[in-house]
């Protein structure tokens, strides 16, 4: 006789999601499980958006949870938790900006099934959509005696057939970073002389256009493919209409997650082409909470997600928790879409807050005296840059100073000297970071 399927309940988390998170459910309502045995968890911190109305007449079998406030994703997935049935054997993490296909879940459950050492199977992790690669290439230009970088242009938008798709563009290679302007709602990216950007797409012959602009008039080259096109650009801001190349790729987002000697935890295969170089199986250091498939019994063992990180490193927090006892394994023939930082680039300064400031309290809490040291050292180095580079440079060119960049990585910094020094009197050493 054929084993009965273990009960399986899956979390997912929503916060003003609207209509993707309704996307993101749908998909898991549609997964090839026996539906007695799946069970679907909404925990709503307190939006607005009216997703938790709708549960109650579109989707009959999702069980709602509501919190009268945004507790964050650790927050709100601990309420998912905390009433966990003895039948449930496995508990599956979604974000509400991914969509799962039918088939997501058994390979996830074959593997844990398979191996008790397992505390978490890893689904391969793509970016929602197909993108095009494209290459800037552009003259060198010094910015000025505060700013050192040597740039080409800078990109402050991104079109796919009329419609914004900035938020969704990955500026994968050569590019410095998101820098922001006052009153200018979306950050924009200087590109050094050889960058590459990912750009969306919604079809072969789908209309791709770049807002260019550069330090003094040049002329830059637009490569896609075997496509190639010249464009005049300078100070003044233009649309610049991209190659209609037909060559289009998936790209990674996550396949398990990986711990740096610098103290950053890194997405293994972040913007890589989806060649199928992930497609064996392999021990990783980290999960990735986007989505993830974790046994009871480890839930049980290391407990929930530490609340006070609100978002951002809870995951690592977690999987550092459990390291030792525990492995976690890549499941490359579980895939599922993301739209990666979909939630967080609504708000992303915030979201550049939480995640210097948790990444240092993580640190800080499972790496020796001599890793920590060393990252807030050079933490400290980068942020004066950013200060010399936002404040000093902009103000001795007759600009208005930028401090979104350097406040919130200077504010991360002062939030976890306070919560060090509250702390430190019962830190215990016991490092786990590699």
């Amino acid at each position: 006789m054929t084993a009965p399927e273990p009960e399986v309940r899956v979390i997912v988390v929503n916060y003003n999601g609207g209509e993707m998170t309704l996307a993101c459910l749908r998909a898991i309502e549609a997964t090839d499980w026996p539906r007695h045995a799946l069970q679907t968890v909404l925990v709503d911190n307190g939006s607005s958006d009216g997703v938790a109305e709708a549960m109650t007449h579109d989707f009959d079998g999702v069980v709602t949870i509501r919190s009268d406030r945004n507790l964050g994703f650790a927050g709100g997935v601990n309420l998912g938790l905390r009433d966990l049935p003895p039948t449930t054997s496995y508990v599956a993490v979604i974000n509400n900006d991914v969509t799962v296909p039918p088939n997501w879940l058994r390979p996830l459950v074959t593997t844990l099934e398979s191996d008790p050492t397992c505390g978490a199977a890893c689904p391969k992790i793509l970016l929602a959509g197909a993108y095009v690669a494209v290459e800037i290439l552009g003259d060198p230009v010094r910015l000025g005696p505060f700013d050192r970088r040597t740039v080409s242009v800078r990109v402050t938008g991104v079109r796919v057939d009329g419609d914004d798709v900035l938020r969704r563009a990955r500026f994968a290679e050569g590019f410095f970073g998101p820098e922001y302007l006052p009153g200018e709602p979306e950050p924009f990216q200087w590109a050094a002389p050889h960058a590459t950007l990912l750009v969306p797409t919604t079809g072969e012959d789908a209309a791709r256009e770049l807002r260019l602009s550069a330090p003094q008039a040049a002329r830059i080259r637009l490569r896609s493919g075997s496509d190639e096109v010249s464009a005049a650009v300078g100070p003044t801001p233009r649309w610049v209409a991209l190659p209609r190349t037909q060559e289009r790729f998936d790209v990674i987002n996550n396949v398990g997650s990986e711990l740096q000697p610098d103290g950053y935890a890194r997405d293994r295969g972040y913007l890589e082409r989806d060649d199928g170089q992930y497609d064996e199986s392999a021990d990783v250091d980290a999960w990735c909470g986007a989505t993830v498939l974790l046994p009871t019994s480890y839930v049980r063992a290391v407990g929930e997600f530490d609340d006070r990180l609100f978002a951002y490193y809870e995951d690592v927090e977690l999987s550092l928790r459990g390291r030792g006892r525990w492995r976690y394994v890549t499941v490359p023939d579980s895939v599922v879409r993301h739209v990666h930082m979909a939630t967080s680039s609504a708000n992303a300064r915030r979201a550049l807050y939480f995640n210097e400031r948790n990444r240092l309290l993580v640190l800080s809490r499972y790496g020796s005296k001599r890793t920590v040291a060393r990252a807030v050292a050079r933490y400290v180095g980068i942020t004066i840059s950013y200060l010399r580079r936002d404040v000093l440079g902009r103000v001795a060119g007759g600009q208005r100073p930028s401090w979104t960049v350097s406040g919130a990585r200077l504010r991360a910094l002062r939030d976890c000297l306070l919560i060090w020094s509250r702390l430190a009197p019962r830190r215990r050493w016991t490092p786990t970071w590699p």
